[in-house]
């Protein structure tokens, strides 16, 4: 959960919890002479530290105890009487109550968060209030996406999607670019992600796809978000590849996952490096199917291998037997006639059914060995030691077949019946 803030100034010193502890010194000093503004002041000042307190020490009991003190400033201040008062406190507490929802994964509470955000969005409407009622709609736009992730409502979703579009339309009109306008583009293009999902798919994925590129041109250059938003943009763009059948956005997915490991090295981030490398390899695989290109196959084959340095057999099993399984499908589909990328597929297939068996693994390992069965069935007597290979294969995953579904176990049994008749 991203976390905006109002354009207000900071009630906090450097250090939050010596702030915390003078303005709660503060409040139990106060008296009635002092006026309900003050005090009011006070709550709100102790929920934002409250809420600072959080992003350093991620308690949730921060959390509520903000929303606890927020609530007292609510209720001390009149919305005719102390109308700014009230709004910065309302959206104070708005805030603190959508990522208290978020840390619940409550509906209901999201909607109490809606209803502060409402309250303090009916003030801030002058010319000179623009920042602030560009951060309240945002909030609001995440409280609606929270009501959807829990009750897959999608009504909330395209709600969510205004609320972004509003910030966005508001600070587009600023002179000076905001500070948060790179994550409310990114939060935007997500919404158009999702919301491809349900309506519209190719017009809502292109939408997406156009403010992931807007959201690169806010973004430091080189940063890590600027990485992750690299990332999530090819994934956008594959989908709409996948979703027109289209090898044409081939080349700009491949940009995209290359800039991100740029940043996202290996040696910085191995797990985010490799899914970046194994989506880049998958995105490949469709293009190959598509454009038949030896390029593309190329540019499979290596970004598997990348991601080998890091799924081992020992601490990625699963992800390592499919990249394998794809490698080995690769050569199989470059030249089906092909000693050397029959012999290449072949490795491949056996170095997945040679894994240890577990149940991570034991599907493509299947899938593996009836690769294996079909290419020697395929050439017939051409190659006797593909013949014993396969085999040998199928024997090892027959020994499994208490675990495999039955459908699979036919399919090896018959293969063996056809190697049998041609050894």
């Amino acid at each position: 959960m991203t976390e905006p803030t109002p354009d207000t100034e900071p009630a906090c010193t450097s250090n939050p919890r010596v702030a915390l502890s003078l303005i709660e010194t503060a409040i139990a000093g106060s008296s009635p002479a002092d006026g309900k503004e003050y005090l009011a002041g006070l709550y709100v000042k102790k929920g934002e530290l409250l809420m600072e307190l959080f992003k350093d020490d991620p308690d949730p009991a921060h959390v509520g105890m903000a929303v606890q003190s927020l609530e007292r400033a609510r209720q001390l201040l009149s919305r005719r009487q102390h109308p700014e008062a009230y709004a910065e406190a309302m959206f104070h507490y708005g805030h603190a109550l959508l990522v208290s929802a978020d840390l619940s994964a409550s509906a209901d509470v999201g909607k109490k968060a809606l209803q502060a955000l409402s309250e303090a969005a009916s003030y801030y409407t002058g010319p000179k209030d623009r920042m602030n009622e560009a951060i309240i709609a945002w909030n609001a736009g995440m409280a609606h996406h929270l009501i959807y992730a829990v009750t897959g409502s999608v009504p909330q979703l395209a709600k969510a999607q205004k609320k972004f579009e509003q910030a966005v339309s508001i600070l587009e009109t600023e002179t000076e670019a905001h500070t948060q306008m790179p994550r409310i583009l990114f939060s935007l293009a997500s919404i158009q992600d999702e919301m491809a999902e349900h309506t519209a798919p190719v017009r809502n994925r292109k939408a997406a796809i156009a403010t992931y590129r807007r959201a690169l041109e806010t973004y430091e250059e080189g940063s890590e978000e600027w990485a992750h938003t690299q990332v999530r943009l090819g994934a956008s763009l594959f989908e709409l590849a996948v979703k027109e059948w289209d090898a044409a956005y081939a080349d700009d997915i491949y940009a995209a996952y290359d800039k991100a490991v740029q940043v996202l090295t290996r040696a910085a981030y191995p797990e985010r490096y490799a899914e970046a490398m194994h989506f880049k390899a998958i995105a490949a695989t469709v293009a190959a199917a598509l454009r038949k290109e030896q390029r593309d196959r190329d540019i499979l084959r290596s970004a598997y291998n990348e991601t080998f340095s890091v799924y081992t057999p020992q601490t990625h099993p699963r992800e390592y037997a499919e990249s394998r399984l794809a490698v080995g499908r690769s050569y199989r589909d470059e030249d089906p006639d092909s000693p050397r990328c029959q012999e290449q597929a072949l490795e491949a297939y056996e170095s997945v059914v040679a894994l240890k068996t577990s149940d991570e693994v034991l599907g493509p390992q299947s899938l593996a060995a009836r690769e294996i069965g079909t290419l020697a069935v395929k050439l017939g007597g051409k190659r006797k030691d593909f013949i014993a290979r396969a085999h040998e294969a199928l024997d090892t995953m027959l020994m499994q077949k208490g675990s495999l579904p039955s459908e699979e176990v036919d399919a090896m049994l018959t293969l063996m019946e056809q190697l049998n008749t041609l050894s």
